[in-house]
């Protein structure tokens, strides 16, 4: 069964590569409270107090086609593409996508996060241990795996971490650098190399990957530089290089590299990068930045005075000062998309939105975001006080907030079944409690016994993956439920309503 505002992506293995989907699903972003029922809507001044402080992100970080971020609490949320396992939320993968934020229940307490780009994942908790997820090793059972996220043996005391296709890199408390390597195939297992301390440097409190070229700043504002061996050339070298300090750069806070260039940012907020013949040459000299990160071919800005700006082959393919922004604290440059943290810790996102890798519904038909968009909540469904797993992400929209039907009702206990009449048409049924509920995809009418319930959107599904308005529940199986906006969460209480 299909319906046009489709919500999940999912597909049976093996996967197949396909071109990216151009089908979007319209969606208005908005604060409704829903208190047993009944909907009260949003005042202005509880808008404008905006989502909890622990819940605001903190960080963001752009990979090709998806997006991880952290929040302030320590939770991890990823959303995008799939294909390859890169988000991490299932062993075996079968969901191509996610077009809304995913809690990945095996992180928490968690204080700085990095991806390659292409599916190493890696983030530092507040205990200084290092964790990884993504995809997985190649396997000889045809199908794509990933990997769910796990501690990295070896790593103790990390502050911050940057990620390689092939291997990691973790900045330690005591100004040390250790990096090591992540098997490509089952069979690198114990051949790659185990967590150390790279040699020759220290005192470092920056680290930045580019390829297998890693740079460090030092406490004292230089930069210096060594290259990681790579498990797919046929080098003697097993270990990294050792650093060399790249002359011409001082009094530097962080650097960052897209194809063309290294990017330094000193301690005045002002960019410099190396022209041919190894001379400082001052970056988009006018602003005061804040920070800088590059990719691809572009180089994106944030001044000290929360403005964007993009120079280079963009992902828009404009340059200049981003608009439509609110102030911004935080940047992230992708391959494909830009990202952003709002002061008041909301992520916004722009340029290619394939595969939803932006987190919201494109408008153009060329699955592109050519102005920001904020992206959808992040929201938790709890039952009787515990959060509920799910790989697939409510979605609040104007009226009601979307859950995934087959999730809650495996929470709950409840009966789940798909039923098919002559011609062929599917509806679904759930029964709990010596209650039933009967439905179907793209109506926005249920049947509780005999009688008919008018649902405030529609049910929407895609390959066996339904989604509903949580009223289905609600009103269906007399569950009191609160739609929390502040706190973002959707709390069910298991408790049968008497009606």
């Amino acid at each position: 069964m299909r319906s046009s505002n489709s919500i999940y992506k999912t597909h049976s293995s093996p996967i197949r590569h396909t071109a990216p989907s151009l089908t979007f699903k319209p969606l208005i972003i908005a604060m409704i409270i829903f208190l047993f029922g009944t909907a009260i809507p949003v005042s202005a001044s509880a808008s404008e107090k905006g989502i909890h402080d622990a819940l605001q992100f903190t960080q963001v970080e752009s990979g090709n086609y998806y997006s991880i971020a952290l929040r302030k609490d320590g939770s991890v949320w990823t959303w995008g593409r799939n294909l390859l396992g890169e988000i991490g939320i299932q062993e075996t993968v079968t969901i191509s996508e996610t077009d809304g934020p995913v809690r990945l229940s095996l992180l928490s307490d968690i204080k700085h996060i990095a991806t390659s780009g292409n599916g190493h994942n890696l983030a530092v908790k507040a205990d200084g241990t290092v964790w990884t997820w993504g995809t997985a090793p190649l396997s000889d059972d045809y199908t794509i795996h990933s990997v769910l996220p796990q501690k990295v043996a070896g790593i103790a005391n990390a502050v911050t971490v940057a990620s390689g296709s092939d291997f990691g890199v973790a900045l330690r408390q005591d100004g040390s650098v250790w990096s090591w390597q992540r098997e490509l195939n089952k069979n690198d297992t114990n051949s790659v190399r185990k967590p150390a301390a790279v040699s020759g440097i220290a005192d470092v409190v920056q680290i930045h990957v580019s390829n297998h070229q890693i740079y460090a700043v030092k406490r004292d504002g230089t930069v210096w530089s060594w290259n990681e061996p790579s498990l797919l050339s046929n080098s003697k070298i097993k270990t990294p290089t050792k650093p060399v300090l790249i002359k011409g750069l001082s009094n530097i806070r962080s650097v960052t590299t897209n194809e063309q260039a290294l990017f330094a940012l000193d301690k005045k907020g002002k960019v410099k990068t190396l022209d041919a013949k190894g001379k400082p040459t001052a970056v988009q000299p006018k602003l005061t930045v804040k920070e800088v990160r590059a990719a691809s071919f572009y180089t994106l800005f944030l001044t000290t005075a929360g403005d964007v700006y993009s120079y280079g082959r963009t992902v828009t393919g404009k340059q200049g000062k981003v608009n439509g922004l609110p102030k911004i604290k935080s940047i992230s440059a992708g391959t494909y998309h830009n990202q952003a943290i709002s002061e008041r810790g909301e992520v916004w996102g722009w340029g290619g939105n394939h595969f939803n890798s932006v987190g919201a519904t494109a408008v153009s038909p060329d699955g592109m975001i050519y102005l920001p968009i904020k992206a959808n909540m992040a929201v938790d469904i709890m039952i009787d006080g515990q959060v509920i797993n799910s790989i697939f992400a409510p979605r609040v929209s104007a009226n009601t907030v979307h859950i995934p039907i087959t999730t809650i009702t495996r929470a709950l206990g409840a009966q789940f079944a798909t039923n098919q009449d002559p011609s062929g048409t599917l509806s679904y049924t759930i029964a709990y409690e010596g209650r039933s509920i009967t439905f179907r995809g793209g109506d926005s009418n249920i049947l509780v016994g005999d009688q008919a319930i008018e649902l405030p959107e529609s049910v929407s599904s895609l390959t066996g993956a339904v989604a509903a308005p949580y009223q289905l529940f609600e009103k269906g199986l007399g569950l009191s439920i609160i739609w929390d906006a502040q706190l973002q969460q959707l709390r069910m209480n298991t408790q049968v309503q008497v009606n």
